[in-house]
């Protein structure tokens, strides 16, 4: 037994699910898409509660309706961040057989839950300038 060598042989790329910077890459993604998920918040506030802007979206206007505001507008943070949280679970892909296709679609998932969250950042930013100028 003394003379056998154990050849030990590289891990594949897709043995190393769920790496270290992947991982940080995919909670900072999770952390911008909830600080975006407040400034949505803080923004809608303004315009409605300030401005008397009406809330484009219907379901948000019932929320308001029955709920209330802030009631309304912490709920989509908290439901927004924990279903994006997920997301993030999925995209680190440390399931032992997690398909690639899933973790491809929890990482189309985050980006497209940042970037359409921006927008509406950017949509009721520039609504509430063009009904409140700030010069």
């Amino acid at each position: 037994m003394d003379d056998v060598n154990v050849v030990r042989r590289r891990p594949r790329r897709s043995e190393l699910r769920g790496s270290f910077p992947a991982a940080r890459t995919v909670w900072r993604c999770w952390v911008i898409c909830t600080v975006v998920a407040v400034l949505d918040a803080v923004t809608t506030w303004y315009g409605v509660r300030i401005l008397h802007v009406k809330e484009s979206n219907p379901l948000a206007q019932w929320g308001i309706e029955h709920v209330g505001l802030t009631a309304t507008l912490a709920l989509r943070v908290v439901l927004g961040s924990v279903a994006v949280g997920l997301a993030a679970l999925g995209a680190l892909g440390r399931l032992p057989r997690e398909p690639r296709f899933a973790i491809r679609a929890c990482w189309v998932l985050l980006v497209f839950a940042v970037v359409f969250w921006s927008a509406v950042v950017v949509n009721n930013t520039v609504a509430i300038i063009q009904h409140h100028p700030l010069a």
